[in-house]
């Protein structure tokens, strides 16, 4: 990308850049967590879950520092050289754990067939984990919407988004040790009700104060939702098969929160409001947890680890 003198060939890397960056890369590193740890599971996936919200908060700053001295081009050479000094380091001394099993077995291990697509429980369990990420992309990018039909200003939603990242960092560490000593099962049943709480202030209260409420009640459940989400997987698919059950839930991620602004866009454009764009994602937040409740009850009762 940075040597490029060729449109096309500019895609080409930008492609590969987000495909092995937020695609893979995070896969990978939920997938393997989640596969190799048992007793601490939701401690590690609450602390991995970090990850991309500490570099969103360092990298551009530091990146604005660099260009003071640096071309763009050069930052990125910079960073190329770090990761793959990283790389050869953890390549060389991790002792790399072996794939769970070498061949593609016929059966789950608890009997269900082999594609998670074939099976009730991924379609109940799907809407769940699909409330953050869908309703939260029509929010950020229909924020000037929404402060204007919440009687709210700009300024305040800027400040609400700031908090709610600061809060994702304490209440992940906390939320990830309270799936290891409390059960996936209990924390899956309730850790969206911050966000339904907050979607119903935001409506009742408006203005600034329904904001702070709304961004605050959204980022206690995107703290814990990525450690949930994977720790229910595992119980229900087993470790063997989390790589494949994941890739099938980041493939529907990706095209639901493709969906949603264009979705959002359509409604406000045939005049709806916004507090009553944000009631329907209440009840499609409570219909979702009403679904999942067949699968929890799976998970619970699971003797996957």
């Amino acid at each position: 990308l940075t040597l490029s003198s060729w449109w096309g060939l500019a895609i080409v890397g930008l492609g590969l850049l987000r495909l092995s960056g937020q695609g893979l890369m995070t896969h990978f590193g939920l997938t393997l967590i989640g596969r190799e740890f048992s007793s601490n599971r939701g401690r590690a996936l609450g602390l991995m879950g970090l990850a991309m919200p500490s570099g969103e908060i360092i990298l551009p700053a530091l990146i604005a520092v660099l260009l003071v001295w640096l071309s763009w081009q050069q930052v990125w050479w910079s960073l190329l050289t770090i990761i793959l000094i990283l790389w050869l380091v953890v390549f060389l001394v991790v002792d790399w754990p072996d794939a769970p099993q070498t061949k593609a077995t016929r059966k789950l291990l608890n009997g269900h067939t082999q594609s998670p697509l074939r099976e009730l429980r991924f379609w109940l369990l799907m809407p769940m984990l699909l409330v953050l990420p869908m309703t939260l992309t029509g929010i950020f990018i229909y924020q000037a919407q929404l402060t204007a039909d919440l009687g709210a200003s700009s300024t305040t939603y800027a400040l609400a988004l700031m908090v709610m990242g600061i809060v994702r960092f304490p209440v992940a560490l906390i939320g990830g040790r309270w799936i290891d000593d409390l059960g996936i099962s209990l924390l899956a049943r309730w850790y969206l009700l911050p966000y339904a709480v907050a979607l119903l202030a935001a409506v009742l209260i408006g203005g600034n104060i329904g904001v702070w409420v709304l961004m605050l009640g959204a980022g206690l459940a995107m703290s814990v939702s990525s450690p949930v989400g994977d720790s229910l997987l595992v119980k229900l698919w087993g470790r063997e098969h989390l790589g494949r059950v994941r890739s099938l839930k980041s493939s529907f991620l990706v095209l639901s929160t493709g969906i949603t602004p264009a979705l959002l866009g359509q409604l406000l454009d045939e005049g709806i409001s916004f507090q009553a764009i944000l009631l329907a994602m209440l009840v499609y937040l409570v219909l979702a947890c009403s679904l999942a409740l067949i699968p929890i009850r799976q998970a619970e009762s699971s003797s996957q680890i």
